[in-house]
């Protein structure tokens, strides 16, 4: 705010009214500076104060919707896919493969969802030579649940659910939010983590990171508390 200050000049016939009515009429006008710029302070701490409150609302009121899990059915086959296809991080198969894993090992994968709306997938597979060792083959988190610690609660709960004593998946180097996700797993229950290249570059038919594999285990059942992951999604 500018504060405009009127000066008069004395007319010589004007010059026997007393001083002070003079010093009265070049007053400046407005409240002082000081004050001012402590006002639009206090407007703009209010602003931001505002705003902070409003993201708290919104994240309570995200967080406040709890999860559900369940096996997936054949129906759930479509949302999977779509999950997966959004990431834009997955290894998207045919829609067909989702459909078949909905059927033949929905036993060992688990959907979350969220107010009724799928928000997750986790899907696995115990090893047929090793059936206390639950392979992981994809878990994903709908971008509108993030944040959440969606993904570690998925596993935690399809660990449990399996009974495996042994957890199983493989990531590339460049998958630093699966790495977390996973490790963290481990931490949680005290397990140790082996890391060896599975699946290398020239296996492949066509361009394809090298997988490692991770295997996590003896896995017990005394968890920690998952914590967020900055982004939910695994190959």
């Amino acid at each position: 705010m500018v504060t405009v200050l009127r000066v008069f000049r004395r007319h010589p016939q004007q010059r026997r009214m007393p001083s002070a009515f003079w010093d009265t009429l070049q007053r400046p006008r407005g409240p002082p500076v000081g004050e001012t710029c402590q006002v639009a302070r206090t407007a703009v701490e209010i602003s931001a104060q505002f705003v902070t409150l409003e993201g708290m609302v919104e994240e309570l009121e995200n967080s406040m919707s709890e999860a559900t899990f369940r096996h997936p059915v054949l129906s759930d086959g479509q949302a999977l896919w779509q999950l997966a296809h959004a990431s834009q991080v997955l290894d998207v198969n045919t829609s067909y493969a989702y459909l078949l894993w909905c059927r033949d090992f929905s036993g060992t994968s688990l959907i979350a969802e969220i107010d009724g709306v799928p928000a997750g997938f986790v899907t696995g597979y115990l090893r047929p030579d090793a059936p206390d060792t639950l392979m992981v083959w994809q878990v994903a988190v709908g971008a509108d649940f993030q944040r959440r610690g969606l993904a570690a609660t998925m596993l935690d709960e399809l660990a449990a659910r399996c009974g495996a004593s042994y957890l199983e998946t493989t990531i590339t180097d460049d998958n630093a939010a699966s790495n977390r996700l996973f490790t963290r797993f481990a931490a949680r229950r005290d397990a140790g983590v082996e890391r060896s290249a599975l699946f290398t570059a020239e296996l492949y038919p066509d361009a394809h990171d090298t997988e490692f594999l991770y295997r996590i285990g003896p896995i017990g059942q005394g968890l920690k508390t998952p914590e967020p992951e900055l982004a939910e999604t695994s190959s």
